[in-house]
């Protein structure tokens, strides 16, 4: 109790709502605490190994969970990243900053030198968007990376055909790390 009012930990309401929410929304809700500095591993291992309801799926949810998830600014780049894990792509570095270009891809595997990022409507159709995201682009590739651009309706539409250009530009790089 607090100032008269039921309160829980961060941990007992992450089992809770493991008991009642679909997966995606449980992953939201573990990114959410990972985000606000509140998760802590420790007291969810506690609160799960009591036996509760909830505890396989809030386990299977920390187990699921991209270690860079945290880091996606969006419902579509984290359902993105369940797609790469699906298919057995090395995982990115998600929205990393690369410092020498003052740049942030969406996603960055710098040792293949690969950067893809996802284009949304939503996000993207203002001119000046649009011109900043051709000059990103430019950029990145004038500094040796390839880079790919998917659109929303593309991996939602044809997710495989997504992964399949990931992983072939993956494996142009010649790293023992994209086989």
């Amino acid at each position: 109790m607090r100032n008269g009012i039921p309160v829980t930990t961060v941990a007992q309401t992450l089992i809770d709502l493991a008991s009642m929410l679909p997966d995606e929304e449980l992953d939201e809700a573990v990114d959410a605490a990972i985000q606000l500095s509140l998760y802590d591993q420790r007291a969810i291992d506690a609160v799960c190994g009591r036996g509760r309801a909830g505890t396989g799926k809030l386990r299977d949810a920390v187990a699921r969970r991209h270690p860079d998830a945290h880091d996606s600014k969006s419902r579509w780049e984290r359902r993105m990243l369940k797609l790469l894990d699906a298919q057995g792509i090395p995982r990115p570095r998600v929205n990393q900053p690369i410092v020498l270009l003052g740049l942030e891809p969406d996603l960055l595997w710098p040792i293949e030198r690969v950067v893809v990022e996802w284009d949304s409507w939503a996000h993207h159709r203002r001119r000046e968007q649009f011109e900043s995201d051709r000059e990103k682009t430019l950029t990145l590739q004038r500094s040796g990376y390839t880079v790919l651009r998917f659109t929303w309706r593309m991996t939602n539409d044809h997710p495989e055909r997504v992964a399949a250009d990931i992983r072939a530009a993956l494996a142009r790089t010649g790293s023992p790390r994209s086989r």
